[in-house]
């Protein structure tokens, strides 16, 4: 790290809201011709893998388009035999694994000197001192002027009696001959299961390759018996000459997250701290694009005036929130029922409709039209629960 005295701003965590963030300053510097502020971005990781994948339908322009390794023009839904398939034109889903983006935005802070990148750093406390702020680490003190905390939620602050959990498992497969279709993306193929919902994910990369995901909705984050199970149906599904590649898997909260308010405004939370995770889907990229870019914007404003206190980025309507917790709570309740809902709205929603709503885009007819999809009987008593704020 640099000896420099004090950084604009430090980013705790480079994942994908801290790199997205300098990558949107680089475009926006380039633009208004101004001078990017100083980052440090610190994470206690030693080194950058290929961990995850971040899928997407297209839209809205933003840093990482190099880096998308494939696209689905169409996409299905399935459960007991039937099957509904859909595509809406432009807006195709997209595929950005994590080894791609980590290239793209380390390049991007590479060419930045005023850009830093700390790894196998761990921060702890944040402290406001007279005229700038004290980020402590394991390695010592860093001293800024702002603060982006990108560092997920706890799981006990993330646990809700009225959400759900959505933990999968994933293994990018080859087999031996040609078995997939690589225009058409499997959304959910459910499963039966008689105490949660789960459903496979099928995203073919090529006739031959694919990711294949084995994904459940539960009350608690245990994602260690999807692995038998995800292999078990490989085997069944695709024969046993297949090849694994990789392995990815994780636990992502389906509820809305409390957004703790930083006692200083030089402190703000991003990423899926910040609120920028859709709690009824898991999607992130589109919303954590519009959230840095906000912050970015925010940023070089700040630089020109001197002046460090950051406003929450709004990145998506407020409420698509209070549809999402009414939805949960009635998955929650009625898990059964769920392949039939998800399969209702995929059959009954035009394509457009359904990819901007999942987008955190919807107009008050894609609003309209996604609740005319769903049952009302069961989406009204969840929706009073949630207002009475009743426990199951």
């Amino acid at each position: 790290m640099s000896a420099a005295s004090v950084f604009d701003v430090v980013v705790v965590g480079a994942g994908l809201a801290g790199l997205s963030f300098v990558a949107w300053l680089e475009r926006l510097s380039a633009t208004t011709e101004k001078r990017p502020p100083t980052v440090c971005l610190v994470d206690p990781r030693s080194s950058f893998g290929h961990d995850k994948s971040w899928c997407f339908w297209e839209g809205a322009e933003h840093p990482f388009t190099a880096g998308i390794a494939h696209r689905w023009s169409r996409w299905q839904v399935a459960h007991a035999g039937t099957t509904v398939t859909a595509s809406a034109g432009g807006r195709p889903y997209a595929l950005l694994p994590a080894d791609r983006f980590y290239r793209l935005a380390t390049d991007c802070v590479a060419r930045h000197p005023e850009f830093e990148l700390s790894l196998g750093e761990r921060v702890g406390a944040i402290e406001p001192v007279k005229d700038s702020l004290l980020v402590h680490t394991d390695q010592g003190a860093i001293r800024a002027r702002s603060v982006i905390d990108t560092r997920p939620p706890t799981i006990d602050e993330a646990t809700s009696k009225s959400g759900l959990w959505q933990v999968f498992h994933g293994s990018e497969i080859s087999l031996d001959e040609d078995g997939f279709d690589p225009s058409t993306a499997m959304l959910m193929d459910f499963r039966h299961c008689s105490d949660e919902i789960q459903f496979n994910y099928i995203l073919p990369m090529g006739p031959r390759r694919a990711l294949v995901e084995l994904t459940a909705f539960r009350r608690q984050p245990h994602v260690a018996d999807l692995l038998p199970q995800l292999r078990a149906l490989i085997a069944e599904r695709f024969g046993h000459r297949t090849k694994c590649l990789r392995n990815e898997q994780g636990a992502l909260p389906m509820m809305p997250i409390p957004v703790t308010a930083t006692a200083d405004p030089r402190i703000i939370c991003a990423g899926t701290a910040g609120g920028w995770m859709r709690p009824s889907s898991g999607y992130l990229f589109s919303a954590c694009q519009r959230g840095a870019k906000d912050l970015a914007k925010q940023a070089i404003s700040a630089t020109g005036r001197g002046s460090w206190e950051w406003r929450r980025p709004r990145v998506r309507p407020a409420d698509l929130d209070l549809l999402d917790r009414v939805f949960l709570r009635a998955l929650r309740d009625d898990p059964a029922e769920a392949p039939t809902w998800f399969l209702s709205m995929f059959d009954r929603m035009r394509p457009d409709r359904m990819v901007r709503f999942l987008s955190d885009e919807p107009t008050l007819a894609d609003r309209l039209a996604v609740i005319a999809a769903l049952p009302t009987r069961p989406m009204l008593r969840s929706a009073v629960r949630c207002l009475r704020g009743v426990q199951a």
